[in-house]
C-alpha cells in the first residue's frame, strides 16, 4: 500500500486506515519533523514506522518506542568521514558552511565527530549564494579558501549543492574536498563492486520504470521493507509481539548487500551500518575502517554510541 498527503493531519488519516486494515509497518520517506509528528501522534497504535530518509540525529533522541531509523544518522555520516580523513593522515580541516539550518546542523555534527577523533578544525567559513561583488569574501571560492593557516582538507556542508559543485579544484591551496561534493559519505552508490551489491543494483535498474540507478533512499527503503520481511520469516513467534521482539533484537541479520549483517541498536532504533566513501563513480572506502574498534560492535564506532546517547 502507499499514500501520499499534503499534510500531518492527511497523514495521520492515512496511517490511521492502514492500521485498521491490518497494516504493522509503514516505511515513511519525510522530513525529520514530519517523522516526529507522526510517531508521536501514532503513539499506542499497532505500527511501527521506518524513517528512511530524515538523517538527523535529534529525531533518534526523541526516543520514540514506534520508530525505527534506516537512514544513516548525520553523526554516523560525519564519523565515516573522519576515519576515512584519519586513515589518511589528514588532521587538519577547513570548514566552509551553508547558511540554511541543515548547513548548520551538518557542520555541528561534523565538529561533534571531530572533537570525538581529536581532529584540528583550522577554521569554520560561512559561504553565500549571492553574485554580489560586495560580498566577495563570502561566495569567492579562491577567497573563502585563502588565508595564512594550512590545512589537509575541506570539508563542506552545502545542503542544496548549487556552491559545492564549484569548489574543487578552484581552493587556493591543492587540496582534496569532502563533505557536499568530492568525496561523499553516504548509505548506498551505484558502483559498490562486492558484497551482491552489482546484482542487487541491476534489479533495481530493471525494475525502475526509468532505469535510473539505485541512489541511498531507494536502498533505506528497500532495506527497511526486508528488515521486516526477514522477521517474519525468522521468527519463532509470528504474533505481533514476537515480530517486534525480533526486529528490534541482535537475532536480526540483516543483509544489506554490503558485506556484515546489521541489525538495530535498542538506544536509539538506528540500523547499525556500514557507511560508503564514495566520488561520482566509484567507492573508495567502507566505514568503519580497520583500526577503529569497538567492544561490542564494531559498527557501532560509527555514530552516537550508548555512553554518549539521551533521550529528549
Amino acid at each position: 500500500d502507499v499514500a501520499r498527503a499534503p499534510d500531518l493531519d492527511g497523514l495521520l488519516t492515512e496511517a490511521g486506515r492502514m492500521v485498521g486494515a491490518g497494516t504493522q509497518y509503514i516505511v515513511v520517506d519525510l522530513p525529520a519533523d514530519m517523522v516526529d509528528l507522526m510517531a508521536a501522534g501514532l503513539t499506542g497504535t499497532p505500527v511501527t514506522l521506518l524513517n528512511a530518509t530524515a538523517p538527523e540525529d535529534w529525531l533518534r533522541q526523541r526516543c520514540h518506542s514506534n520508530l525505527l531509523n534506516t537512514a544513516a544518522s548525520d553523526r554516523m555520516i560525519s564519523d565515516a568521514l573522519i576515519q576515512h580523513l584519519l586513515k589518511r593522515k589528514w588532521n587538519r580541516v577547513l570548514i566552509l558552511q551553508g547558511k540554511t539550518e541543515r548547513d548548520a546542523t551538518r557542520v555541528a555534527s561534523f565538529t561533534d565527530a571531530a572533537a570525538r577523533y581529536r581532529l584540528q578544525i583550522v577554521d569554520t567559513r560561512v559561504f553565500d549564494l549571492s553574485t554580489n561583488p560586495e560580498m566577495r569574501e563570502e561566495n569567492n571560492v579562491a577567497l573563502l579558501t585563502a588565508g595564512t593557516r594550512d590545512y589537509d582538507i575541506l570539508f563542506i556542508a552545502d545542503d542544496d549543492g548549487e556552491f559545492s559543485r564549484y569548489v574543487p579544484y578552484q581552493t587556493t591551496l591543492a587540496r582534496p574536498v569532502v563533505g557536499s561534493t568530492g568525496l561523499v559519505a553516504l548509505e548506498w552508490h551505484w558502483s559498490l563492486e562486492r558484497y551482491g551489491a552489482p546484482q542487487a543494483n541491476l534489479r533495481f535498474e530493471r525494475q525502475s520504470t526509468d532505469g535510473r540507478r539505485m541512489g541511498w533512499q531507494d536502498w533505506s527503503a528497500w532495506v527497511a521493507t526486508r528488515a521486516v520481511l526477514l522477521a517474519y520469516t525468522k521468527t519463532q513467534d509470528p504474533s505481533p509481539e514476537g515480530l517486534e521482539a525480533f526486529l528490534r533484537s541482535d537475532a536480526l541479520r540483516l543483509d544489506g548487500s554490503k558485506g556484515v549483517p546489521m541489525s538495530f541498536r535498542p538506544w536509539s532504533g538506528q540500523l547499525r551500518m556500514p557507511i560508503l566513501l564514495a566520488t561520482a563513480n566509484a567507492v573508495i572506502g567502507i566505514a568503519p575502517f580497520e583500526g577503529f574498534l569497538h567492544h561490542t560492535n564494531t559498527l557501532d564506532s560509527l555514530g552516537v554510541d550508548v555512553p554518549e546517547f539521551a533521550c529528549d
